[in-house]
């Protein structure tokens, strides 16, 4: 009976494995859901089975516990990690991977940890390549199981671009990915030129792209941002094209210059602008809440948008404007008048209205015009007016440097100052004539009705809140992208002079490694004077005031200077450096030099009344804020820039004078002092005092008093202006130029000696002869 049972529950349990077979097999067969899963999913045959079946963390997968066994697996990479045990790293990554190949994070975070984290564990650059690499083949698998997960297309292509492009081995990884068949091979590039690191990032930036277009989701990232990456990869390229070559057309390491690199430049601005003309997401939902929701659409708007609306709102704003002609003129004259009712409030605008001649604000232009007009000494009334905003004590305080100032006048005037801006934007708000102001205006006008109408239309179309936020959105993300600065490098990397200056300075670096220094310094000096020539051009003049090109192109001066240090013949910059605009820019902007110039100045002044004291005390500040500059400033210690240069040695000047007012010693650690004997070193002034004193050497030798001497006046006076430029020369012994005076001083007095002469009371280098 027992085997009767036992024998009739085989028989059913046959019956029905065999039921659910059938079911199974149609799932899976051609057509079946299962295989449109897959399909849907990316995956192939190869996809599976690609994990140790007597694992633990299969055992514990097959149990229902796969959440489980994956933290276990990420727990055991991060301590093969801690161990730098990168060959565990990747075995278990890829175990990760195979339980959950879905996860693309897994995937993106595995891949950047082994291009970067384990590349960077390695000394050697080839084996740190090798890691880069392991680390993109990891991420190429990850798409490959992930056909349709576009943000892990981007990672792929930003690692390939990036990793390889700007790491400080660069060179070297673009030449080994060059180089690499294998590589090639297996992706399929198999031809070097295709292996160029930023036209190869494109590649998975495109697959990105399409899937995008194709519905898929990258969360909450824009589109701007996303499809911008490809566009930017072909600024780089053109940027490397002249580096280390490997165009389109050739597989070399050599530099690319001319028609080639100015077409490639010219490519990536034509498709920088297609970009900037296209519609894209911004991720921002048009309700204005912060956060995306099913259900809520974003903006959508294009870069170009913001320059479209602001043509539209000018021609918009001229036909209003236009509608009752000088209206508009009438409106801000009117209320310039209702201003002077107020002390202070026309006053505060005397700075803009001075500068309403360069251009500016329309309404400071036509007040401007107005008052040229009707009021000739509007300047000097408008001082006077303003003036009437500050207290006495506050005047006195501001004829002292705001460098000088002690810490309670700065915040007195600080204070005043806080107080004279809020009257200013007072006065700048009321002087304001908005559309909406205009519009008003316009329909108290004695005017027909339908020009009335056409008014309220034009101030409705400028102020719809669609209009607006497509402006704002546009503008937004004009500036993340620093849409604008691509067309003008666009513009300045497609000319002659900018192609030839990065030819240049590739034929100072190779001559730099050769060995061949003053070859070098001499294709670096014309590199830098092919950037003047450009600055010059008309259209081009704004360059040395762009603070992105300042970045960009300043480090030609830095490595100049490397150059210069090397060199024994010459440590100092030429006097003619080309570059020195763009050099006073960066001084400029970042270090605002008439700070220490208006303080030098009034410390002058001090001296010439005799407050010594006083002005010893404020040079010294001056000193140190110049020193600063020159510390900051790698180049400035060679002293490009003969404004700064001069205002240094003119200030050191200053203080050794108050020094020696009090027959004091220069101090050894004084700021600037080594700058100024560098300076003096090498300063034609000083040779030009040499040559003049041979002469007279000569004629001393023959026994020629009388003529020795006038030949030593001409030296003399030379040594006047050097004593008077560098009066260091007088108290400190240590100088050679302190032993050529000497020289000097006693070769003359051996000339008066020869006529029987007694040197005279007032010669200038007796101080020299003790």
């Amino acid at each position: 009976m027992t085997r009767q049972k036992s024998f009739t529950q085989k028989i059913i349990y046959l019956v029905v494995i065999g039921v659910l077979l059938g079911p199974l097999y149609w799932l899976g067969s051609p057509g079946g859901t299962l295989t449109w899963l897959r399909d849907e999913a990316g995956l192939t045959e190869s996809d599976f089975g690609e994990i140790d079946p007597a694992g633990s963390t299969v055992k514990l997968a097959t149990f229902g516990l796969r959440g489980v066994a994956i933290a276990l697996l990420w727990h055991r990479c991060q301590e093969f990690e801690k161990k730098k045990d990168w060959n565990n790293v990747v075995a278990t990554a890829y175990q990760l991977t195979t339980l959950e190949p879905h996860f693309t994070t897994i995937w993106e975070f595995q891949g950047w940890k082994l291009a970067y984290n384990a590349s960077a564990e390695f000394d050697d650059y080839r084996e740190r390549y090798r890691w880069v690499i392991r680390g993109i083949d990891y991420l190429i698998q990850g798409v490959e199981y992930n056909r349709k997960a576009p943000k892990l297309c981007k990672a792929t292509g930003w690692t390939i671009s990036q990793k390889v492009g700007i790491a400080d081995e660069n060179i070297q990884y673009r030449r080994l990915l060059r180089e690499d068949d294998a590589f090639g091979d297996r992706h399929d590039c198999t031809q070097p030129h295709e292996r160029d690191n930023w036209m190869l990032g494109r590649r998975w930036y495109a697959m990105g792209e399409n899937l995008v277009i194709n519905g898929e989701s990258i969360g909450k990232e824009s589109d701007f941002i996303f499809f911008s990456h490809a566009r930017l990869n072909l600024f780089n390229y053109a940027t490397w094209m002249r580096k280390d070559g490997c165009g389109r057309d050739g597989s070399g390491s050599e530099p690319i210059f001319g028609d080639r690199t100015i077409n490639a430049w010219d490519e990536a601005g034509k498709e920088w602008l297609e970009f900037g003309q296209t519609a894209y997401s911004t991720a921002i939902p048009e309700d204005g809440s912060l956060n995306m929701r099913p259900g809520i659409k974003a903006h959508v708007t294009t870069l170009e948008k913001a320059d479209e609306i602001r043509a539209d709102e000018k021609k918009l704003l001229d036909e209003l404007k236009g509608i009752v002609p000088g209206l508009f003129e009438q409106l801000h004259v009117d209320r310039w008048k209702e201003l002077a009712e107020t002390p202070g409030e026309q006053g505060v605008l005397l700075e803009l209205l001075q500068n309403a001649e360069q251009g500016g604000e329309e309404e400071y232009t036509i007040i401007r015009a107005w008052l040229e007009e009707n009021e000739p000494d509007w300047q000097e009334r408008l001082q006077a007016d303003r003036d009437t905003l500050y207290p006495r004590d506050v005047v006195e305080f501001k004829k002292i440097p705001i460098l000088l100032m002690g810490e309670t006048q700065r915040d007195i005037v600080n204070k005043t100052e806080g107080e004279v801006g809020q009257v200013r934007s007072r006065a700048m708000a009321m002087l304001k004539v908005g559309p909406r102001v205009l519009m008003q205006e316009i329909q108290e006008a004695n005017i027909p009705q339908e020009r009335k109408q056409r008014a309220r239309s034009i101030v409705q179309e400028i102020e719809s809140a669609e209009t607006a936020a497509q402006f704002r959105m546009s503008n937004m993300y004009r500036d993340i992208l620093n849409y604008e600065y691509r067309f003008r490098e666009v513009d300045v990397e497609k000319t002659d002079e900018a192609d030839r200056a990065r030819e240049l300075r590739h034929k100072g670096r190779v001559a730099f490694y050769k060995n061949e220094l003053k070859e070098s310094i001499r294709y670096w000096i014309e590199a830098m004077t092919a950037w003047d020539e450009l600055f010059e051009k008309p259209g081009f003049d704004d360059i040395p005031e762009n603070a992105v090109f300042i970045r960009e192109i300043i480090d030609i001066v830095e490595k100049f200077v490397i150059l210069l240090e090397r060199d024994p013949d010459r440590q100092i910059f030429p006097e003619n450096t080309p570059m020195q605009s763009m050099i006073q820019a960066r001084i400029n902007q970042e270090n605002n030099p008439k700070m220490a110039f208006d303080a030098l100045e009034y410390a002058q002044k001090e001296f010439e009344r005799g407050e010594f004291e006083e002005a010893e005390k404020h040079v010294e500040i001056v000193l140190a804020r110049l020193d600063g500059i020159n510390r900051s400033i790698e180049f400035m210690k060679l002293a490009p820039v003969p404004e700064i240069r001069d205002k240094m040695i003119e200030a050191f000047a200053l203080y050794v004078e108050c020094l020696r007012k009090r027959n004091a010693l220069v101090p050894q650690a004084a700021p600037l002092k080594s700058f100024v004997e560098l300076m003096l070193k090498y300063d034609p002034l000083l040779d030009q005092a040499a040559a003049d004193m041979q002469p007279g050497i000569l004629l001393l030798q023959e026994k020629k008093g009388p003529e020795a001497q006038a030949a030593f006046d001409n030296a003399i006076e030379a040594w006047a202006k050097l004593l008077q430029k560098y009066p260091i020369i007088w108290l400190d012994r240590q100088l050679s130029a302190y032993a050529e005076a000497a020289e000097l001083a006693a070769v003359y007095a051996e000339a008066l000696k020869l006529q029987e002469k007694t040197i005279p009371e007032d010669f200038l280098l007796k101080p020299f002869l003790n």
